[in-house]
């Protein structure tokens, strides 16, 4: 544009220039040739090179570097590993180990035991012959602990329905920590057919010990009874054996005895008063199924 508008004011001068020779109008265009030069080439080479060489170059480089980086590796590193590793090792480990234990085989072992034994019929044998106590005013607890343990002895000696002696341990009488005295006894309770039988049973023969120690007027604030019976216990994996446990445990304590009628305990229910301590899984399972099939 600029040499076309040179051109134009150049046009004048050469009409007014007319009679001049060769050599100016070489000289002219000389001079026009030295004038278009530094037009051209400043139109050309540098604007071409700042507009092409410098945008390019930022807008592409930085940040395609930054975006793909970054987010992809924050993304797929923590979030994979944290997922997968906690949750399958909580949920695998306990739920597979409990369910087997107890459970398996348990109530047809129970009746093919009980089908092993011809039972009789168990007559209730009279009550013990027991020394005569003497009032509390005239002893002194440690004698007191001596004749609560020559009671219990008394009271359940001789034999259960299999040939076992009735009192399985000597008795445990010592001084309670809240108070007192605190007698523990351990017998072998009575077999039967049925699990139901053999708890009420034993209801029965520690309900009369509860009233029998808790009438001596004694100070005797906690007593606990364990009955150990007939069981299976599987001592090694894949086996199942016969043998003695604690199947059944109640405790009764003072401030729950003295509420006790007494006269009228054949009308009460003492699983309801005493505190049943120990039941083993498999007596619960037989109480309630047979609860249901007698339904």
């Amino acid at each position: 544009m600029l040499y076309r508008i040179f051109l134009f004011s150049m046009i004048p001068l050469m009409i007014g220039c007319g009679a001049s020779t060769d050599k100016s109008d070489v000289s002219g265009t000389n001079q026009l040739s030295s004038i278009e030069a530094p037009p051209t080439t400043a139109a050309r080479i540098v604007p071409t090179t700042v507009v092409e060489s410098k945008p390019t170059n930022a807008a592409k480089t930085p940040p395609t570097t930054v975006a793909e980086t970054k987010p992809t590796t924050a993304a797929k590193a923590a979030p994979t590993t944290v997922a997968e590793a906690k949750p399958t090792i909580a949920a695998k480990a306990a739920p597979t180990t409990t369910p087997k234990s107890e459970p398996t085989k348990t109530a047809s072992d129970t009746e093919s035991v009980n089908e092993e034994k011809p039972w009789i019929t168990i007559i209730p044998t009279a009550l013990p012959k027991l020394s005569p106590l003497p009032p509390a005013s005239d002893v002194s607890r440690n004698e007191q602990k001596k004749l609560l343990s020559k009671l219990v002895t008394e009271w359940f000696v001789g034999m259960n329905n299999t040939e076992l002696r009735r009192l399985n341990l000597t008795p445990d009488v010592r001084d309670n920590r809240r108070g007192g005295i605190l007698v523990h006894i351990e017998i072998n309770g009575d077999e039967y057919p049925s699990t139901t039988q053999k708890k009420q049973e034993l209801d029965k023969l520690m309900r009369d010990t509860y009233e029998l120690l808790y009438s001596t007027g004694y100070e005797v604030t906690e007593v606990a009874i364990t009955a150990a019976m007939e069981g299976l216990v599987r001592p090694i994996i894949g086996g199942v054996v016969k043998a003695r446990l604690q199947a059944f445990r109640s405790r009764l304590r003072i401030k729950e005895a003295e509420k006790i009628d007494w006269a009228n305990k054949e009308s009460l229910d003492f699983n309801e008063i005493w505190e049943n301590v120990i039941l083993t899984g498999a007596w619960k399972r037989e109480l309630a199924e047979e609860a249901e099939s007698s339904k």
